[in-house]
């Protein structure tokens, strides 16, 4: 409708609300839901059922009140750690001021290491592809999550706590792999597991060699990955990767940098950029020399993304321990949000006196955008 019709709206707003108030002088005071209702009604009358539509909507907006609901949620595809959802809806007020995502629960309440997407609502009603994403918490046993309900709901844009049109939908599942294997990732150096039975690498005392014709062991207390950064065979889903490695390069790279600021504004030393390739959910990693490790030895370092890569939805950045077997191991896994950083750290007791090859392993979130994910000082130390 143009400004003039709805100026006309106003002051026949005005006028019905002056007579109405006039009434309510000589008949008692009615409540603020019949003065609509009365007003409406004779606008109604008078000018059409289109102009009452109008002024609905614009008292709506006035009031700012939201309303809608989802009416059916169904899983569209599942993968170990994440799936698709089908929402539907229908109902709402203000769909250019609202939003949709969801919760995670377990036994009635919300739970850890769930990212939900939030996405902007275009029409009053209609359906869309909402992805539920689970994240591996950061613990040597790696645990898988479980869920039994999954909470989808609407809210006002910069007000998630005020949600509304709840729909809860059964998911009772295990989410992520108990597997010490990445899923989906091949190495060219490492065969294929046999039926037979691995086999535990030999502890060796430390101070000792088992054989005397060979050189003795040395036992591994520190060291630094920063500065060994060159000696790791760094690779990535597209293959083997140069030291250092172009910033331009689609397939991602690794590089050094001395000193720079993180996304979070602090300044860092010993920054050791391993960004993942520009696709969805690309990886990259360094394995470096084989070391045997001291006891009490633990890695070291904090994770976070260089300055300006606020457009990134996070990455996870992950140690693994090979042991003499060819066998990885998963002994951490942290997803790090952008515009903050989280210092790692994990214990490789168990790896002690072992001849292991220790794996820096970075893999992108939803999206590869501006993942400029950097390792600041990774280190082996004896805390």
């Amino acid at each position: 409708m143009g400004k003039a019709f709805f100026i006309f709206l106003i002051l026949a707003f005005m006028v019905v609300t002056s007579l109405s108030f006039v009434t309510a002088q000589e008949q008692g005071s009615p409540t603020p839901e019949e003065q609509d209702k009365g007003f409406l009604d004779n606008l109604s009358e008078t000018l059409g059922s289109t102009a009452k539509e109008v002024l609905e909507e614009k008292l709506e907006e006035w009031k700012k009140t939201y309303k809608g609901k989802v009416t059916a949620v169904k899983v569209l595809k599942e993968e170990p750690d994440h799936i698709v959802l089908e929402v539907s809806f229908e109902d709402v007020k203000r769909p250019e001021e609202t939003y949709v995502t969801g919760e995670v629960l377990f036994g009635g309440v919300p739970a850890s290491n769930f990212v939900v997407d939030r996405i902007p609502l275009t029409e009053k009603r209609g359906s869309l592809r909402l992805n539920v994403y689970y994240v591996e918490p950061e613990t040597y046993e790696m645990e898988a999550g479980r869920s039994d309900q999954i909470v989808v709901y609407l809210y006002p844009a910069g007000a998630p706590e005020k949600r509304f049109g709840e729909y809860y939908l059964a998911l009772v599942r295990t989410w992520g792999s108990s597997s010490e294997e990445e899923a989906g990732i091949t190495l060219t150096d490492e065969s294929s597991p046999t039926n037979e039975e691995a086999k535990p690498s030999p502890v060796i005392p430390e101070g000792s060699f088992p054989y005397p014709k060979l050189s003795p062991v040395f036992f591994t207390k520190t060291y630094d990955f920063y500065d060994k950064a060159e000696l790791a065979q760094w690779r990535s889903s597209y293959g083997t990767l140069p030291f250092s490695g172009n910033p331009n390069d689609r397939r991602g790279f690794v590089r050094k940098i001395s000193a720079g600021h993180l996304s979070t504004g602090n300044n860092a030393r010993k920054l050791l950029e391993t960004r993942p390739p520009r696709e969805r959910r690309g990886w990259i990693e360094g394995e470096y020399p084989a070391l045997v490790l001291a006891k009490g030895v633990h890695f070291q370092a904090a994770a976070g993304f260089l300055k300006g890569a606020q457009a990134s939805d996070g990455a996870i950045f992950k140690l693994y321990v090979k042991d003499s077997q060819g066998h990885r191991h998963r002994v951490l896994a942290q997803y790090v949000r952008p515009g903050r950083y989280v210092h790692l750290d994990a214990d490789l007791s168990r790896f002690a006196g072992q001849k292991v090859a220790l794996i820096l392993h970075v893999s992108a979130w939803r999206t590869p955008t501006q993942d400029w994910a950097v390792w600041v000082a990774p280190r082996l130390t004896i805390p």
